[in-house]
């Protein structure tokens, strides 16, 4: 499905040359190393010489290439899989007659929706109503509905209520809730004060942020907050044996596919 929801774009479009700025240590560039070999996607600092540069993105196009699997070349360095995978569980959701939600920016409701076969053709990543990927699956729902109605079908299982992300993150996170919250530098673990009076036009807007009271007792305004202790609360549904089971099973898979692919992954 790579080619089909997000067409053929240049290495640079899909970020397979990606450029740390110059503040960056050498931790930095090493984790972000480690995180990039799954993806093939090449790491460099801003301050690289013009050699080392020129170097980084021959790697970068030879990677978008992909010379060696020449079905998945030029395609997203992240791949399609995650696509597959939501399919099920939206069609699943149809099945099961839920009525399907559409999360949008603040303040961006409708905007942003590309009809599948412009897909390949237009700027996913434009900032515009929802982000690239989101883009595509609004896509694929409108062509399942278009597909009942072609055939003389009820398409009202695929259609989906349009919801600003405010009024879905205030129905999750009330005056008190205990929250993650990012003060711009760190996140910080911390109660809601105050949250957004209205549906912003412009997120940044001073009335359109929440307030958090930090475990050290100051207070502060952000536009991201999260919820606390997910693993905690991972744990506690699910059992202790059970959770533990996951992350083994989830480490040797990644060992697994990371060898296979010429990487050696070290057993924590």
């Amino acid at each position: 499905m790579c080619h089909t929801i997000y067409g053929e774009r240049d290495y640079k479009q899909f970020g397979y040359l990606k450029v740390l700025p110059a503040t960056c240590t050498d931790d930095d560039l090493k984790d972000a190393g480690k995180k990039a070999r799954a993806t093939r996607i090449v790491v460099i600092r801003a301050t690289e010489n013009e050699d080392e540069r020129k170097k980084a993105e021959e790697k970068a196009k030879d990677a978008w290439e992909y010379k060696e699997k020449p079905a998945f070349a030029k395609a997203a360095p992240w791949g399609c899989r995650w696509f597959q995978k939501w399919k099920e569980q939206v069609e699943k959701a149809v099945s099961l007659g839920q009525r399907l939600k559409v999360v949008f920016f603040p303040g961006e409701v409708g905007q942003g929706i590309v009809g599948w076969d412009e897909l390949k053709d237009v700027d996913l990543w434009d900032g515009k109503g929802c982000g690239g990927s989101q883009k595509c699956e609004i896509a694929y729902l409108d062509k399942k509905r278009k597909e009942m109605l072609d055939k003389g079908e009820d398409g009202k299982p695929w259609e989906y209520d349009c919801i600003d992300v405010t009024h879905f993150l205030k129905e999750e996170f009330k005056v008190g809730t205990h929250v993650d919250a990012f003060d711009g530098k760190v996140w910080w673990k911390g109660t809601l004060q105050a949250v957004p009076r209205t549906i912003p036009k412009d997120p940044k807007d001073p009335y359109n942020l929440w307030i958090v009271r930090s475990q050290t007792g100051d207070i502060f305004s952000t536009d991201c907050v999260r919820h606390a202790d997910l693993i905690s609360l991972m744990v506690a549904e699910v059992g202790q044996d059970v959770f533990t089971d996951l992350v083994k099973k989830g480490l040797s898979e990644v060992q697994e596919q990371s060898e296979q692919q010429g990487f050696k992954v070290e057993k924590p």
